[in-house]
């Protein structure tokens, strides 16, 4: 399990993390893609960055006690 945030415990913080890995290995296929929707792309991207802000914001020094 992740770490508590700074703000206060994330009780998703797993499940923003699994999404971000999930998320960025689309992104990849996507890049590869030669024929891609652009609001495919562009909602890939809106997804991962949301995840992506939430764990940029988690204090991973300090265990999750909750």
């Amino acid at each position: 399990m992740l770490n508590s945030c700074e703000d206060g415990f994330v009780p998703w913080a797993q499940t923003h993390w699994n999404s971000a890995v999930a998320l960025f290995r689309q992104r990849r296929a996507l890049i590869v893609s030669a024929e891609v929707d652009a609001d495919v792309v562009a909602r890939n991207e809106h997804l991962l960055r949301m995840h992506l802000h939430v764990l940029a914001r988690c204090d991973w020094s300090a265990p999750q006690t909750r």
